[in-house]
């Protein structure tokens, strides 16, 4: 196929939409005109997106009949035609949304700056995302210069050309094209969980002190009155029709892990209580695993040191649960501190299970299989079913950035492993 000389056989591999190409890709006849985009948070009709999130127009799924247009700029030039792709990268309307969604971490319906850095760390050439090169990127991006990139300016940009972002775009064209067709073929499962990740704010506490290493010792068995390192928390069940609102806490204490129900306050629902950090057998405070025992136990016999497959379990002398991962290359180490549970068995089921994301930062070492990029975004997901003892992980392929310590509501989606 034709290629660009300036593109590296990497970008390369696997994509022949560019130079007039697309229709090896898509047989079906290039749509050559777009309706009117909808409202977006940059038009007259509605307000900019504000630095604090707040109230935005809805996108549509990457699933559905989305109405895009090629911008003012883009649709005032009558040259943008079937002709276009041969001097820029050729987006048809799902793509670019799907793109826009993967900038878009937190499903605010505006991207910002600090959104398109991340991703594009793990995408792009490390030039492309410091210095004067990453701030004429946003200039060209950003075009009313809010901070936010909207829709229509991320669109407008797409279908640009006869800039210096040929390459770029080839490579984020690219690396959707893949997402999209392996989402299409693994299969997107139906959200059971009416719970959201964003209904926890009150164990930012407790996750916070995980992460930066302030939390050994904290905890205790009343009990026998043994101290014990709050390792990392499993959310996502409750509430129920049975119980409120808890999440399990795993601790390391001499020779095992525990685990056992935290809670937040009943008058500051937003606040964790802290007498849940200690395990309480009985009294005003009682939080013992109890029936829930025998799901949640198999997880916690992982991390006394354990190993699975390419897996391996156990806490470092900081007080931190990792999971290593063997690859080809070396290394991978998951600094594990939220576990998310979107689906489980039922209360009678013979087999019991539960999955849903890891939410981890990257650890030491972390050796990069062949094809992902090095990133500086603080936290990851994957995710993961624990069925009869044994726990599955998502290949590090499917690693998912997260900016934020509560990952937004989006990192629920599940797929088939």
């Amino acid at each position: 196929m034709p290629c660009d000389p300036e593109v590296s056989t990497r970008e390369r591999t696997g994509l022949e939409v560019l130079d007039g190409n697309l229709e090896n890709i898509y047989p079906e006849p290039f749509n050559e005109s777009f309706p009117a985009l909808p409202p977006t948070p940059s038009s007259p009709s509605s307000p900019p997106c504000p630095p604090g999130g707040g109230s935005k127009p809805v996108l549509s799924s990457p699933n559905s009949h989305v109405n895009l247009s090629r911008s003012s700029s883009a649709a005032s030039d009558p040259k943008l035609g079937r002709a276009s792709t041969r001097t820029s990268v050729a987006f048809q309307e799902e793509q670019v949304l799907a793109l826009f969604q993967k900038f878009d971490a937190n499903r605010d319906n505006c991207v910002s700056h600090e959104e398109l850095r991340s991703v594009l760390q793990q995408l792009a050439d490390p030039s492309d995302v410091r210095g004067e090169r990453f701030e004429e990127l946003l200039r060209q991006i950003d075009t009313d210069g809010d901070g936010f990139i909207q829709l229509e300016e991320f669109m407008a940009w797409c279908f640009a050309s006869g800039d210096a972002w040929k390459r770029l775009r080839w490579t984020c064209f690219h690396v959707v094209h893949n997402e999209v067709s392996r989402n299409s073929t693994s299969g997107k499962l139906v959200a059971r969980n009416k719970n959201r990740l964003s209904h926890f704010h009150w164990l930012h506490e407790i996750l916070s002190m995980i992460v930066e290493k302030k939390c050994k010792g904290v905890a205790t068995c009343v009990e026998t009155r043994r101290r014990g390192t709050p390792l990392f928390v499993v959310a996502g069940v409750c509430p129920n029709s049975l119980c409120g609102m808890q999440a399990v806490m795993y601790c390391k204490f001499d020779k095992d892990v525990d685990f056992w129900w935290i809670k937040p306050k009943v008058d500051k629902p937003d606040q964790l209580e802290r007498n849940t950090l200690d395990l309480h057998k009985e009294g005003k405070y009682r939080n013992a695993s109890g029936k829930s025992r025998a799901l949640y136990l198999p997880l916690a016999e992982k991390f006394v040191g354990t190993k699975e497959g390419s897996f391996e379990f156990g806490v470092d002398d900081a007080g931190r649960a990792f999971i290593d991962e063997t690859t080809a290359t070396g290394c991978c180490r998951m600094l594990l501190y939220l576990v998310w549970q979107e689906n489980w068995s039922s209360f009678f089921a013979y087999n019991k299970f539960i999955e849903g994301k890891l939410i981890y930062q990257r650890g030491k070492p972390w050796q990069c299989p062949d094809g992902q990029a090095t990133s500086s975004a603080p936290f990851f997901a994957r995710q993961y079913r624990l069925e009869g003892g044994g726990l599955s992980i998502a290949g590090v392929e499917t690693e998912e950035t997260v900016l934020t310590l509560l990952p937004p509501d989006v990192c629920q989606e599940m797929f088939s492993m």
